[in-house]
């Protein structure tokens, strides 16, 4: 006798002839019995019984076969199918596949291996849309038998087993469920008292637990209480559940473990539990989940290349603690390698944008406040000061005479406001260039250039000679004491130049400061940070002209006020492209050395030495309007990537002086500018740095500053003529996303991270299949699909920065229940401790000089708002493929998920972070997976009277088997490069019953 099975997979294989060993044992027993006198009838049902189960034990090896040839890799992903409702008040059985991809680009297909007994073994689609829904790959004669203790019921196609002599001899049908799309009972862990605590600032990764011990993500357990309907852990479920956890011995054994006492209810239609705590533990929580290395590999998706996909990731780890030159252009080369398209976000970026990003990228995590540079090519940003307002005073001295030849002597000082944009201490050294345009006519003496060369290095007229190094003449270095607070603001003189320029009669009062032929002045500075030229006004900026009076004695209220003049610059604000032509920015610091047009002029008036940058006397001073004009201020609330508003502090009165003598602002020792000065405040600061040398979340990329640059755009032309008019429309609370009409721009510029977890800027979106106007592989998130960590918290070097990633206790996305999304989710937000509403969209004009607002707290709960929402939208849009596909998910309104305020009853009212708004999606990131390797394999087995093969009448059924068994789809051994040795790869079963 001999057993047909099935083929799987496109190669294919056959399963061992269980029955014709079978067939042998089983003629044996018959000659036994008759010898021994049982009766015949007997013996047969004993037979049949036997043989049933082995047709039982055929289907499972069935699924082991399919998982032992397409499981012995780290590509696949595991999918499911939601049911179709058979019934009326029952629970419907999802349909999980086997899904492996293939090509790239825009031509991404899946080969899908059903995951339960179907009439073809494998189908393959270009994608998982209406197609994939509308799957159905059984159609003859169906299975239909009940799984668990509830009334669900598989609906599957019967495989059958036919004979040496073409007859059908048994049958057998199976369905597979995934283990992993519930929360592991016996190893998600849990702190007593602290369970709806998650994980705090400063420590960087959400979802990730900061303890080193463990390894497994952070899980609300408290959230499988149905009556907890809040963040906070009402419950004792949870702890029920950690003590219960050593008498999990089987996976049938949650309840018990739990000590829900029999008898238990069940509703007589669906079968599920009466009592809603059992219910919620029987459907969401397994036991005997086992944890696994994997190899992290990149997937097919659209806009990823087909040379890259299925490729392994990078470790972002060992990128980080290699030389830094290398590992930039190694996470570039990548990217542009796997993404080709990713690098067109940059709009009018001038530099090198992927390696600027892999710069920033490294310098958030390193442990030095160094910045990554390469001339023309890229700038890291670290915790290191930016300029964030530029002075440079001219001030007439006197006459001079030396050696009997009169000296016209003039001074010029520049002064910078630093601003530590980061949240931790900036200590270190700086130094600026001088770097003037300015002309000077003395009398019948030819036209003076200051910024001339022979000026500026000549030791006879210019004390000190300034060194000229490749075409920039530098001020004296000068090391930071004390070091800059994180957010902190400081007004510091980097030196002073002074002019001694002989003349043989005397200079006629006053003298103009003057650009070339007449217009407005151009000057620039470079700034070095330890060295290294960290900041720089890439398209010079502009200095009106200027008069200024020689130092009368006879008047000195008049010399005060006259004998110097102040230019004053906003990096980052408000540029000129022409005379007439001015363009707004939001006044992001970071933005300046990329832009590439002049900086306007500054009224000093305007100069706010110490504290946040505003132009208070052209704004405030004069403009009534509760919502002044955005280039009269620096509001990181409004910015794109969201932020905090340090308090301006009291306002001097010496804010209405202009630059003369008796304005002492940008004397840094002047007591009446430290008076009402704000202290600075690191839970502030715009931007976040870790500086711990070490990723623990590739989510922490997030963090990194995105120098894309595009024209402000608004969906609406009437806002977006506003903001470029320099005024925040009503409706608006923030400075726009790159829309899908925002042209390049090489002027406008800053206030954006990459967004790996929150909405996208309309351009980069993930395109929905057919849409116009998108092009895949832009989105941020695509950078998680291709760099990983290792595993962070390993004390071994060589496992932190390995090839290899610890999965426990992670929930397949894919086919998670809703509660264990919920507990990926819920709780509030930790990662933004200044996490605040917005009172009014009104000014504080006393101290603040912003939208007054009030610290809140704000979470996920575990039935509300929030929370629901995205569960039921991953729900809703899954099955996912890549970080991409999950970041993309929206609402049933069309609205982004991820990141968006309006989950919440606040709304726009709300003043958050980056941090905050990516909080959710990195806690689901970190909890979660494609792909699974726990399965329970439920089958039926019978022995069925012989039958022609072809036969379509109804079988006889002699005996009946059912099985169940759990199956974990160990990797085994491993090759030295982290891919599984197929040759050793075998699923074991490690738990079997009857059902």
């Amino acid at each position: 006798m001999r057993a047909e099975v099935r083929q799987t997979g496109g190669d294919g294989f056959t399963l061992a002839v269980v029955l014709v060993v079978m067939a042998a044992i089983l003629l044996m027993a018959v000659g036994v019995m008759a010898v021994i006198g049982i009766e015949r009838k007997t013996a047969r049902s004993y037979v049949d019984a036997k043989r049933a189960e082995w047709v039982a034990r055929a289907g499972m090896e069935d699924v082991r076969g399919i998982l032992r040839e397409q499981s012995a890799n780290d590509e696949f992903l595991i999918v499911s199918q939601q049911g179709v409702t058979l019934r009326e008040g029952v629970e419907p059985l999802d349909l999980l596949y086997l899904a492996r991809g293939k090509g790239g680009g825009d031509n991404v297909s899946y080969q899908l291996y059903p995951l339960y007994s179907a009439d073809e073994d494998s189908v393959t689609l270009s994608g998982f849309g209406d197609e994939f829904d509308q799957l159905e790959l059984f159609t003859g004669e169906l299975a239909k038998f009940k799984v668990r203790e509830r009334n669900e019921e598989a609906w599957v196609s019967w495989i059958p087993v036919i004979d040496d002599d073409e007859k059908q001899v048994g049958r057998y049908a199976f369905w597979v469920e995934d283990l992993q799309g519930k929360l592991s009972g016996q190893t998600a862990p849990r702190e007593p008292d602290e369970a709806e605590e998650r994980v705090e600032w400063p420590f960087p990764a959400p979802g990730v637990r900061e303890d080193p011990d463990i390894w497994s993500p952070e899980l609300a357990l408290h959230a499988l209480d149905p009556a907890v309907t809040g963040d906070e852990d009402t419950s004792d479920l949870d702890e029920r559940l950690v003590d219960g956890r050593g008498l999990m011995i089987s996976p049938d054994s949650v309840l018990a473990a739990m000590e829900f006492e029999p008898p238990l209810e069940r509703d007589e239609l669906s079968g599920r539990l009466v009592d809603e705590e059992a219910r919620s533990f029987e459907e969401n929580v397994a036991a005997g989940v086992r944890a696994y290395e994997e190899l992290p590999t990149v997937p097919f998706v659209n806009g990823i290349s087909a040379e890259t996909a299925g490729e392994p990731k990078l470790n972002l780890n060992k990128l980080l603690n290699a030389e830094r030159e290398s590992s930039i252009d190694q996470w570039a080369d990548w990217v542009n390698e796997a993404l080709p398209n990713f690098v067109e976000r940059q709009g009018g970026f001038p530099d090198d944008y992927l390696r600027t990003l892999a710069a920033n990228v490294f310098d958030y995590a390193d442990v030095d406040s160094e910045a990554s540079v390469m001339a023309g090519a890229y700038r890291g940003l670290d915790s290191y000061p930016l300029v964030s307002e530029y002075a440079v005073r001219f001030r007439w001295e006197k006459f001079e005479k030396i050696n009997d030849q009169n000296h016209f002597v003039l001074s010029a000082a520049v002064y910078v406001e630093l601003w530590n944009m980061s949240d931790q201490e900036a200590s270190g050294s700086v130094q600026v260039s001088y770097d003037t345009a300015y002309n000077l006519e003395l009398g019948v003496i030819p036209e003076i250039d200051l910024g001339a060369a022979e000026l500026l290095e000549d030791p006879e007229i210019m004390t000190p000679p300034l060194p000229n190094e490749d075409g920039d003449h530098w001020l004296p270095e000068l090391v930071l004491d004390p070091p800059l607070a994180p957010n902190e603001f400081r007004v510091v003189n980097v030196g002073q130049v002074t002019y001694r320029i002989p003349v043989d009669f005397y200079v006629l009062s006053p003298i103009e400061l003057y650009g070339p032929n007449g217009s407005t002045a151009q000057a620039g500075f470079k700034m070095r940070w330890n060295g290294q030229v960290v900041d720089q006004a890439r398209g010079e900026m502009l200095h009106r002209n200027m008069n200024i009076f020689y130092p009368s004695t006879s008047r000195p209220e008049t010399r005060d006020r006259s004998r110097q003049r102040i230019a004053a610059n906003i990096p980052g604000h408000s540029y000129a492209q022409s005379s007439f032509d001015y363009v707004n920015n939001m006044g992001d610091p970071r933005s300046a050395f990329y832009i590439d047009v002049p900086m306007s002029p500054n009224k000093y008036g305007n100069f706010s030495p110490h504290r946040r940058t505003m132009r208070w006397s052209t704004i405030y001073r004069y403009d009534s309007s509760t919502k002044p004009k955005v280039w009269g201020r620096v509001l990181p609330s409004e910015w794109p990537d969201g932020g905090h508003n340090s308090s301006y502090g009291r306002l001097p009165s010496a804010t209405r002086s202009n630059g003369g003598e008796g304005d002492q602002r940008i004397n840094p020792d002047d007591d009446q500018w430290l008076v009402g000065l704000p202290d600075p405040v690191r839970e502030e600061a715009p931007m976040r740095i870790s500086n711990l040398g070490v990723f623990y979340s590739a989510c922490e990329m997030g963090r990194s500053y995105d120098p894309l640059m595009w024209l402000p755009t608004y969906d609406n032309s009437s806002d977006s003529a506003k903001i470029r008019d320099g005024l925040m429309p009503a409706s608006r609370r923030s400075w726009p996303s790159v829309e899908q009409a925002s042209p390049e721009s090489q002027s406008h510029g800053g206030g954006n991270t990459l967004r790996v977890g929150r909405a996208e800027h309309p351009k980069f979106e993930v395109p929905e299949e057919g849409e116009l106007g998108q092009v895949a592989g832009q989105h941020a998130a695509h950078l998680l699909d291709l760099f990983h960590v290792g595993k962070p918290k390993s004390g071994q070097k060589e496992e932190r920065e390995g090839d290899l990633i610890w999965i426990e206790d992670r929930v397949n996305l894919n086919t998670a229940t809703e509660t264990a999304i919920r507990a990926m989710v819920v709780g509030n937000l930790e990662q933004d401790p200044m996490l605040s509403r917005q009172l009014t969209t009104s000014h504080s004009t006393t101290e603040l000089m912003a939208p007054p607002t009030s610290t809140i707290e704000l979470g996920s709960p575990a039935i509300s708002r929030a929370g629901d929402i995205i569960s039921r939208a991953i729900l809703e849009h899954r099955p996912f493929a890549s970080a991409a596909d999950l970041a993309a998910i929206e609402d049933p309104e069309g609205e982004k998920i991820f990141g968006n305020r309006e989950m919440y009853s606040l709304g726009d009212k709300i003043e958050w972070s980056d941090s905050a708004a990516e909080e959710l999606y990195a806690r689901v990131y970190e909890s979660s997976t494609l792909r699974s390797r726990n399965f329970r394999v439920w089958v039926v087995g019978q022995a069925i009277a012989p039958l022609d093969k072809d036969s379509t009448n109804e079988p006889v059924v002699l005996a009946e088997s059912r099985k169940v068994f759990s199956v974990f789809a160990a990797p085994g051994n491993r090759d030295s490069d982290g891919t599984i040795k197929e040759e050793d790869y075998e699923p074991e079963v490690t738990h079997e019953n009857d059902f």
